[in-house]
């Protein structure tokens, strides 16, 4: 397995046919998928897979499998995907976590590993988020990343707040923080 990044409490991994359950329990579960047109079915799962390791191929990023350190139960996915938006290819960030995990601050823990990925490892200029509008927590999770709302896009048939944060903003906040 190849492993992508870590943060303090996670590590990243290339999904790999294995994960399929894994997979499988939180692409079909309705609660998770709330925000999507709707949850999967198991077949449109192993896809999935599949899509996600001819991304890392094409791409070099995708979603990933995210994983606690200490017990290396996965708790979702997370990841940067080349996406058309509006005609334009951007690198956009995103998550899926299993309820479970839902208020542990691992969607903004991952979230953060992904954007260094972007800017540091993909050389990308500038990282979006598409957000639905009613989407609260992941609306909380791009603002505690620092993303400034955008534009209002449609992708995948629904309406999406196009959250965004350029290079030179990311880096501005890592000297802040002492990262730099």
């Amino acid at each position: 397995m190849a492993l992508i990044l870590e943060t303090s409490r996670l590590l990243l991994r290339e999904l790999e046919a294995s994960d399929l359950p894994v997979v499988t329990d939180l692409l079909t579960d309705p609660g998770v998928m709330r925000y999507w047109p709707r949850p999967y079915t198991p077949e449109e799962c192993a896809a999935w897979i599949e899509r996600h390791r001819a991304r890392y191929a094409a791409d070099g990023c995708g979603y990933w499998l995210a994983v606690e350190r200490e017990t290396g139960e996965p708790v979702g996915q997370a990841g940067i995907l080349m996406t058309d938006v509006e005609g334009t290819c951007e690198a956009a960030l995103g998550y899926i976590l299993a309820r479970r995990f839902w208020g542990r601050g691992y969607a903004t823990e991952a979230s953060e590993g992904c954007l260094r990925f972007a800017f540091e490892r993909l050389g990308s200029g500038r990282v979006v988020a598409l957000v639905r509008p009613e989407n609260l927590p992941s609306i909380r999770v791009a603002e505690r990343l620092g993303m400034i709302p955008g534009r209002h896009v449609i992708f995948a048939d629904l309406e999406h707040v196009v959250y965004g944060m350029e290079r030179t903003d990311w880096v501005g906040q890592a000297q802040e923080r002492g990262d730099r």
